[in-house]
């Protein structure tokens, strides 16, 4: 092939290749003052700070200072490139160093700068000329990409001069794996150098290396005020339940800690501290969804529970499908069943959307402690399984059973469940929280035969008599064993209610059930006359009076005609809180009692006060006792979503808050922070 037609074929393909050019986020020079809030900064136009003669700029007037722009959305897979004109006036040179934060501002600690999970993203970048110069700064897409940003300077000190910032999309494009090619995995036993998922491992990794192949994270998991408590740290072990999930030798696995809340504009769902995948591309699975799997244990305070089902001890699981073009962020909790509270690791599946671009979330759950991770797997198999109740579950052979008598087989069959070909049989001691399922018989119970059918036959070895519970856990595939499982998904478990159909007593006589608000908590307290069968309690809240979750559970007395005393208290919050009481006994049965409420901000003397509330969505006016400088405006519905942010950049002590989104009646929060750092929650009644 000669000289001139290789040169042809190559304009051919330079002129039929597609060009994607540059798209600008976002762009700031200053010319006016929206678009930006800045702590220790001033805009000038003066000759000394600005690149352009009678240009605007802006330039650090205290040491300790903070500039930020407005929040924005990077297109899916985008990576960001951060271009900006610096400077210095007089005095010796200074640097300038960029933070990003996933999900949006929230408040900027400049002693550790890493709290509330900024993220450092530029060098510092040295400033040695009285001359603007260009700098750029790259964020990869593998962080990015599909996520809300804000974007955060700190000079070194004053005299350091800003102008003609630029945010565009042409950063590190994402690379999007594909499960459908191969499944993607995490065993957290690479080396520390490895992309893990969007959580640091311990506070010191404060840093986005922008030259490295590889990131140790992209956004940190301890959204609390001001406090790096939540943050995700991988550990390793010597081996066993400690340290790799079922294994013998040593390994490492993830856990987080559910003792901070998650502050506003958070990118994690729940209100508690996560961790959170890159984007997944699952739209190329076969069947009709995909199949998140993952080993998990929880250490907490109470050891172990007495019943199979412990969801508020357990982590929750939350996707969402990442956007091109709307910000916010929209997930959805997932269905997982958790079970058998004894601090031992456990393995559990959901089902995952099929998507280009989804992220999975692990959250802390409701209940104080560690929370551990290991084993995860995403990959393309429908788990709709996850989403069915196990049938019930009958005695067969002894139909009027009052107590299980010792060395003596008994036959139980589970009815038919949606999607299962395998049923595991399990006998639970209610005294110990002990599980047993071997075949063998002796001293301790033992399924006989039928392990994996619809109907096995169960001995309850020597000692037999009332204190057993007889569980089915319904799988789509065999499960292989708990240290090497298979990839298959379970149901909800079924077992086996009560050993006798006598006479329904009331489990308890509840004398009364209340609140109190107390310094920086409120305290909840009940207590009963008389308790029957009585398991435990199940304490409830809500923000808006009709969706509860679980948020503590507490040991009953069993049995007993003396009374008792119980209480429980949980952090204060400025919303109208609402609380229920559930109580459960030895056989399952259950009892819900009476709503009731807290309101810790009835009495206080309110540094901020609103009007008319309940308002009609439209406008509400604020009146603040002392001035609010770069005030930051937050409106959230009852479920912790923003539906409103508003930036001051003056001083306002008197505010018109105009909103403009529809906001459907019901109850809201409104949140509100200030360069004096005054941060305040209010809840609100749209009627």
């Amino acid at each position: 092939m000669n000289l001139l037609a290789v040169t042809c074929m190559l304009l051919l393909f330079v002129l039929t290749t597609p060009y994607t050019k540059a798209a600008t986020i976002i762009s700031q020079n200053f010319s006016s003052t929206s678009g930006y809030t800045a702590s220790g900064w001033t805009r000038s136009n003066g000759g000394n700070y600005t690149c352009s003669a009678g240009d605007y700029a802006i330039y650090s007037n205290l040491s300790s200072n903070n500039l930020y722009l407005s929040n924005f959305h990077v297109p899916q897979g985008k990576g960001v490139k951060i271009s900006f004109n610096h400077k210095y006036y007089s005095n010796t040179s200074r640097t300038i160093t960029v933070y990003a934060r996933v999900g949006g501002y929230a408040a900027f600690n400049s002693t550790n700068k890493h709290y509330n999970s900024w993220m450092q993203v530029s060098g510092p970048i040295s400033i040695s000329s009285t001359t603007c110069t260009t700098a750029t700064v790259d964020i990869s897409g593998n962080i990015v990409g599909g996520q809300d940003l804000c974007i955060l300077f700190v000079a070194s000190n004053t005299n350091v001069c800003i102008d003609n910032i630029i945010i565009s999309d042409d950063g590190p494009a994402a690379s999007v794996p594909n499960i459908a090619s191969t499944p993607y995995t995490k065993t957290f036993d690479e080396p520390t150098t490895s992309t893990f998922f969007y959580g640091p491992f311990s506070a010191t990794s404060d840093f986005y290396l922008s030259s490295a192949s590889n990131n140790v994270f992209s956004y940190r998991t301890n959204y609390g005020n001001n406090n790096m408590s939540g943050a995700c740290t991988r550990i390793n072990s010597t081996g066993g339940n400690n340290g790799k999930v079922n294994s013998s030798t040593s390994g490492y696995c993830i856990y987080i800690s559910s003792t901070t809340a998650d502050v506003s504009n958070k990118p994690a769902p729940s209100g508690n501290p996560c961790f959170i995948t890159k984007e997944l591309n699952t739209s190329t699975c076969s069947g009709s969804t995909a199949t998140l799997r993952f080993a998990f244990r929880q250490i907490y305070s109470g050891g172990s529970t007495y019943d199979e089902d412990y969801k508020i001890y357990c982590p929750r699981i939350f996707y969402a499908i990442t956007t091109d073009g709307t910000a916010g962020y929209s997930w959805t909790q997932a269905t997982v069943n958790y079970y058998f509270p004894n601090g031992q690791w456990w393995y559990a599946t959901t089902s995952l959307p099929k998507a280009k671009n989804v992220i999975v979330a692990f959250c802390t759950g409701t209940a104080t402690g560690y929370y551990y991770f290991d084993d995860i797997k995403i990959l393309c198999k429908d788990c709709n399984i996850s989403g069915v109740v196990g049938g019930a579950i009958s005695c067969t052979s002894h139909p009027d059973l009052t107590e299980y008598l010792p060395n003596t087989d008994y036959t139980f069959t589970i009815g038919a469940t949606p999607y299962a070909t395998h049923y595991k049989w399990m006998i639970r001691d209610l005294t110990t929280s002990t599980i047993y399922s071997g075949t063998s018989v002796g001293l301790d119970p033992a399924v006989v035969s039928g392990q994996g059918t619809q109907t096995a036959t169960i001995n309850f070895g020597t000692v037999a008599g009332t204190n057993y519970r007889v569980i089915c856990l319904p799988y789509d595939s065999d499960y292989g064993t708990d240290a090497s499982p298979t990839d298959a998904c379970y149901a909800k478990i079924s077992y086996y209610q009560t050993l006798s159909e006598g006479e329904i007593i009331a489990p308890i006589t509840l004398l009364n059930f209340s609140t109190k608000c107390l310094n920086n908590h409120i305290l909840i307290s009940w207590s009963t006359a008389t308790e029957t069968n009585n398991d435990y309690f199940v304490v409830q809240q809500s923000l808006d009076a009709q969706n509860f979750e679980d948020i503590a559970i507490i040991k009953g007395a069993g049995n007993t005609n003396i009374k008792q005393n119980y209480k429980l208290e949980v952090p204060e919050t400025s919303e109208t809180v609402y609380y229920r009481l559930k109580q459960i006994d030895f056989d399952g049965n259950s009892e819900t009692f009476e709503i009731i409420h807290a309101d810790c901000n009835e009495n206080a003397n309110s540094e901020i006060t609103t009007y008319p509330n309940p308002f009609d969505g439209k406008i509400l006016y604020l009146n603040s006792t002392s001035n609010l400088e770069n005030a930051v405006i937050n409106i959230y519905d009852a479920l912790g979503r923003l539906v409103q942010q508003t930036n001051y950049n003056e001083i306002y002590s008197h505010i018109e808050l105009k909103i403009d989104t529809q906001l459907e009646p019901g109850a809201y929060y409104l949140e509100i922070s200030s360069k004096n750092e005054l941060n305040k929650r209010i809840s609100l009644i749209v009627k």
